[in-house]
C-alpha cells in the first residue's frame, strides 16, 4: 500500500491515540497535509493486516484543525471525533470487521484547535472536550447527551492540550495544560479533576466538590501542578 506521507503537522494533536490494534488489525490516523493557518488539515485512516508491513486507506477526510481523536470498544468498533468545521466536530464509528463507510453524527457548538475524547463503554459514554472549555457527553449510539461548560480561561492562563483517562471503577479523570496569556506558547500549570458520576459533578481528588465552570489556571480550584 502507500507508504506513510508526514509533514510538519503530522504529529500535532499528539497527546491522543495516533494507534489502535485489534482482531482486525493495526490502524493509524494522521495528518497527511496541512495548511499554516489551521483551516484544513488532509488526514487519513490506514489499516494493516498483516503486522505493520503494509498499510492499505480505510477513510480519508479534512479537518479545521488537526487529526482527530480516535477510541475503539470491544468489538473492535472504532470511534474518531473529527473537527470538520471552525464551530461543529463530527463523530465517526466504523464498523468492525470491515471497516466501511462510517456512520456520522454530527456534535455542535464548540469549536478550539486542541481536544480529546475517551470512551466508558461499560456505562455507554463518549467523552470529548474541545479546548474552548466545553465538554459533550454522547452514548455510543452518537446521540448527544449533555455540554457542560467545564473550564474558564483564568487570569494568568487559558486551557490548551486536554486529556481523559478512567480507572476500573469508571472514574473518569480530566487533566489539561495551561498556556500562558502572554504569548508565544508558554506552558504555565497541569490541572486535573475527576468526576464519580459520570461526568454530572467534578471533584479534586480529595473528594471536594467543584463549582463549574473551573477556573482554568492557578487561582481556580482544581489540582493544580507549576510548569514554572
Amino acid at each position: 500500500g502507500e507508504p506513510f506521507c508526514f509533514d510538519n503537522q503530522t504529529l500535532f494533536q499528539c497527546h491522543n491515540k495516533k494507534l489502535l490494534k485489534n482482531e482486525n488489525g493495526i490502524f493509524s490516523v494522521y495528518n497527511k497535509t496541512a495548511n499554516g493557518s489551521y483551516t484544513g488539515q488532509g488526514w487519513v485512516l490506514k489499516r494493516s493486516i498483516d503486522n505493520g508491513l503494509t498499510w492499505t486507506d480505510v477513510h480519508t477526510d479534512t479537518a479545521y484543525f488537526g487529526p482527530p481523536c480516535m477510541e475503539q470498544d470491544s468489538s473492535g468498533n472504532i470511534y474518531l471525533i473529527n473537527d470538520d468545521t471552525i464551530s461543529t466536530s463530527e463523530l465517526l464509528i466504523f464498523s468492525s470487521p470491515n471497516y466501511g463507510s462510517p456512520s456520522s453524527f454530527a456534535i455542535t457548538s464548540i469549536s478550539a484547535g486542541k481536544h480529546s475524547m475517551i470512551l466508558d463503554e461499560d456505562n455507554d459514554r463518549i467523552y470529548y472536550f474541545k479546548a474552548n472549555e466545553k465538554l459533550k457527553i454522547l452514548n455510543l449510539s452518537g446521540t448527544t447527551l449533555s455540554t457542560v461548560t467545564l473550564l474558564q480561561d483564568g487570569p494568568n492562563a487559558y486551557c490548551q492540550y486536554p486529556f481523559f483517562t478512567k480507572d476500573a471503577n469508571g472514574n473518569i479523570y480530566f487533566a489539561w495544560v495551561t498556556d500562558d496569556h502572554l504569548g508565544p506558547a508558554f506552558y504555565r500549570n497541569i490541572g486535573f479533576i475527576v468526576s464519580r458520576d459520570l461526568g454530572v459533578t467534578w471533584e479534586k481528588m480529595d473528594g471536594t466538590n467543584l463549582t463549574l465552570p473551573i477556573v482554568a489556571d492557578e487561582t481556580g480550584s482544581a489540582e493544580m501542578i507549576s510548569l514554572i
